[in-house]
């Protein structure tokens, strides 16, 4: 019988779709990947999907490049108040469309803080974009589309966006 995984923390790269769970992670992962003094983090039992071919690798660590990551996203929340934390009155937001670079055509709809963009200081290289929308997605991807397209929020990299429109 095969133990089912539980992931905490999923991830979008040019060329991987991966679950896993940060470790040490203490409190918010938007918080944590804004603090990051290191390049890498390091995610335990994740999951690789590779976009190239869908095949999935199982490994039980992992060091990965922050700069590598195009959004991240929390399935469990590991500290504070979720909805405090990233929900605000819909009047205090911007409705945006996002292209991210080189992400083989991903297109992300949603709603950020309006100086989210504007501040770009070491230690704000990640927004938080709410009620998120992905206009294309890879197809590998076809079988996470569900969880994908439930996550009330993304953590994006400001490093990784090309064009920002807003509405």
């Amino acid at each position: 019988m095969n133990a089912q995984t539980l992931y905490k923390d999923v991830f979008l790269t040019e060329r991987y779709f991966i679950k896993g769970n940060v470790s040490p992670l203490n409190g918010r992962l938007s918080n944590f990947l804004d603090s990051q003094k290191r390049r890498f983090l390091r995610l335990q039992d994740a999951m690789i999907t590779d976009l190239e071919d869908a095949s999935q690798t199982p490994v039980p660590s992992l060091l990965m490049n922050t700069g590598e990551i195009l959004f991240a996203h929390e399935l469990i929340e590991s500290g504070g108040d979720v909805f405090r934390k990233h929900h605000r009155p819909d009047f205090d937001l911007d409705y945006v469309k996002m292209v991210l670079r080189g992400a083989q055509g991903v297109t992300l709809r949603g709603k950020i803080r309006p100086e989210s963009l504007d501040n770009d200081t070491f230690g704000n290289s990640f927004i938080v974009l709410q009620q998120p929308r992905m206009d294309s997605l890879h197809e590998a991807l076809q079988g996470e589309i569900d969880l994908l397209g439930s996550m009330s929020y993304l953590i994006v990299n400001k490093a990784k966006i090309g064009y920002v429109f807003k509405y």
